[in-house]
């Protein structure tokens, strides 16, 4: 796929994800809240995430969250990228660890936290799982402050990406390049399972 094709994706992703926080944010000043949703728009990101990435993965199953790992039912994981014939355990939405390839971590409004706890929200979320279930987990954010993107690349390198700045009340400025590079680094893990 040619580089301005996945920039284009990503500009969809981001318009999509834009669609959706502007109907909640709406909604809220409607209702006279000022906060909440946040957990709603995290699952409208999946949703899109796994919408646009299923193309890109035609021998693999992209599994929409909460999903869970057996034998590691105490953690739940926002998308689950399995071989292709995996199938879950009765009336759940748990897979084989021997069937999942990777574990991403979406945010829709980015990481909320101090930026002095990026560090070790990152090793909660990413390096420990990881570790745990020798699997890759790869952090996906559909937007960040500046200052956090670099806190999160500097702990997770490769690992992290963000398709977009976020610029506070003004339309989000996309890192071109990102989408392509989420979908070449999946691509890749999903080859050599065993970190």
């Amino acid at each position: 796929m040619a580089n301005n094709d996945f920039n284009s994706e990503q500009r969809d992703m981001l318009l999509e994800r834009d669609r959706w926080y502007k109907k909640i944010k709406g909604r809220k000043k409607e209702l006279g809240r000022k906060r909440g949703g946040t957990k709603f728009l995290g699952d409208v990101g999946v949703r899109v995430l796994a919408h646009y990435l299923k193309s890109h993965l035609p021998n693999l199953k992209v599994v929409v969250g909460p999903a869970f790992i057996v034998d590691f039912e105490e953690r739940e994981f926002d998308l689950l990228i399995v071989d292709k014939d995996a199938a879950k355990a009765e009336f759940t939405n748990a897979y084989p660890k021997s069937k999942v390839r990777i574990i991403v971590e979406v945010k829709g409004v980015g990481l909320i936290c101090k930026k002095s706890d990026v560090e070790k929200k990152m090793k909660e979320y990413i390096v420990d799982p990881s570790k745990d279930l020798g699997l890759p987990v790869v952090y996906f954010s559909f937007i960040e402050a500046q200052s956090y993107r670099e806190e999160i690349r500097k702990a997770l390198g490769d690992d992290a990406f963000i398709l977009a700045k976020s610029k506070g009340k003004k339309e989000a400025e996309p890192f071109e390049g990102e989408w392509k590079r989420f979908v070449n680094r999946v691509l890749k893990l999903s080859k050599s399972k065993i970190l």
